[in-house]
């Protein structure tokens, strides 16, 4: 007779293969591509965005920052949808193409300013501005983003004003709004680290280097998880030092910041550890 299989060995269904993203890309593909004739460019960015949305969820972060960077450099303003000119405009900005974020904003500002991604438009457009160094339109701007009933956006809006309040030498106005922010609950996290820094700029600005310096100290030993807010706050403090003439303790300051491997990538690590060698 046939030989009989090992136990259970006929009983097993092969495992199904894993899904890889070129499969789910496929049928992705086929879901979202209209007829050849409503094709346009509206359609490919969507399509572009899925990708980049299936890359992130599968957590294959190179692949969606390709995608993305794709839709940034090829995306006309007038393709996109409220959402993606909020998103597009955003990351633009964030990697110095001021004019494509700029072209977002403006669409978005004078096409959807019903969209609930309208609040987008001011803030970035105030961003810009504050960028550009242009402190009394900045600030204009983000008043207006501030405005917005229900706004997601508030929290930027908010740092916006009391940031380029501070720019302008307006150094109540900005503490009282940094203040707020340090103790708003909801805005827990990175926001309160930011706050509590600009607060110490704010003394130190002053003169008042000692206030100042006890809020250095709180970002860096409370709020560690924000490593370019902590950064931030290590050479500062020990600027501080300098100009009361403590140089041990600015010394001492430095020698741990430039001593923490997770610091390592910051850009004030360069300064931190020049101003060391001085000590």
């Amino acid at each position: 007779g046939a030989a009989t299989p090992a136990d259970g060995a006929a009983a097993t269904p092969p495992p199904a293969p894993e899904l890889t993203f070129e499969d789910v890309e496929k049928q992705l593909e086929q879901l979202l591509t209209p007829p050849q004739e409503a094709m346009n460019g509206t359609a490919q960015m969507r399509i572009l965005f899925a990708k980049t949305w299936l890359a992130r969820t599968m957590k294959l972060t190179d692949k969606a920052e390709k995608f993305f960077n794709i839709i940034i450099e090829v995306a006309k303003p007038d393709d996109l949808s409220p959402m993606l000119l909020a998103t597009v405009g955003d990351s633009a900005r964030r990697k110095g193409d001021l004019d494509k974020a700029n072209a977002c904003y403006i669409r978005l500002r004078d096409f959807f300013k019903d969209s609930e991604y309208a609040d987008g438009a001011p803030v970035g457009l105030a961003e810009i501005a504050f960028e550009k160094g242009e402190f009394d339109k900045a600030l204009d701007l983000f008043k207006a983003a501030s405005e917005f009933q229900g706004s997601s956006r508030i929290l930027e809006a908010t740092q916006g004003i009391a940031k380029t309040q501070f720019k302008l030498k307006r150094y109540d106005d900005a503490k009282t709004l940094f203040e707020q922010i340090a103790n708003t609950k909801e805005w827990r996290g990175e926001a309160t680290a930011n706050a509590l820094r600009m607060l110490g700029e704010i003394d130190a600005a002053n003169g008042k280097h000692e206030a100042a310096i006890a809020y250095f100290q709180r970002v860096f030993i409370a709020h560690q998880k924000w490593k370019n807010e902590m950064a931030k706050a290590y050479l500062l403090c020990a600027k501080s030092f300098v100009t009361l003439g403590k140089r041990d303790e600015a010394k001492k300051h430095l020698q741990e910041m430039t001593g923490r491997k997770d610091l390592l990538e910051q850009p004030e690590m360069k300064e931190a550890q020049q101003l060391l060698a001085t000590l």
